[in-house]
Parts: structure tokens; C-alpha cells; sequence
């Protein structure tokens, strides 16, 4: 799914992605060609720290990205984009729902959150 996506000095467009790999999660960042291994844990660290609740009627049934599958001790839960107006916004923007039975709903501002696992993932640092 696309978690965010963002245009350099010369137009070009660029696009962080999240994906399960053939070993886990992983972001596939455009801008450098780099596909980071991204622990689970990493994810729901970053929707703890970042992540407000949300109703989930709030995102509605149309997600704007295919739902990823989060699991990490014991725990799983899917991560979704979607487009929402916050307060203070005069367009919609891209979040990213993190949905777990059990918890309240999770969302972040997909640039915040790709920022976020982009750069933990490329400094190597892995939640435990």
C-alpha cells in the first residue's frame, strides 16, 4: 500500500510503500530504490506514539489503499489508507488506519508515519 507520496525540485513524483515481503513487512522507498525491513513492532510503536483514535465510520468503506496484515506478538491488526479532513484542513488528506480487534482505532497522517518508519528503518532501529 502506498503510505505516502511526495514531488522533488525537478516534478518528479516519488512513493513510499508498504508491503509484505517474502520475510516480513517491508517500505520500498522510489526516491533511492531501498527496500527497508520493517519489523512489525516498529509499526505499532509508531501508531503509539503518533496514532489518535478515530470512529472507524469516520473512514468509511472505501479505503484508498489495500490493507496490509500487521502481526507481531501476538498481536495482529490491519493498516489501511484512507482520506479524511481534519480540522483545519480544506481538502482531504491521506491517513493511515491501524485497526485492531480489541483497541480503539488508530490514525496518523500518512506523511507523518512514512517519515516516521522511514526513518527507523533506514537507521536500522527495530522495537523489541
Amino acid at each position: 500500500m502506498r503510505i505516502s507520496a511526495w514531488r522533488d525540485d525537478e516534478g518528479a513524483v516519488w512513493t513510499l510503500w508498504l508491503r509484505a515481503g517474502t520475510a516480513g513487512l517491508e517500505l520500498h522507498d522510489e526516491a533511492d530504490g531501498a527496500n527497508l525491513a520493517l519489523p512489525p513492532s516498529l509499526v505499532f510503536g509508531a501508531f503509539a506514539r503518533y496514532g489518535k483514535p478515530i470512529e472507524p465510520a469516520a473512514i468509511g468503506d472505501q479505503p484508498t489503499a489495500a490493507a496490509v496484515l500487521v502481526e507481531a506478538d501476538g498481536r495482529c491488526a490491519q493498516v489501511r489508507g484512507f482520506r479524511f479532513v481534519a480540522f483545519g484542513d480544506a481538502h482531504p488528506t491521506d491517513w493511515i488506519a491501524l485497526e485492531e480487534a480489541g483497541r480503539p482505532t488508530l490514525a496518523v497522517p500518512a506523511l507523518l508515519l512514512g517519515g516516521a518508519l522511514a526513518a527507523l528503518a533506514k537507521a536500522g532501529w527495530s522495537a523489541s
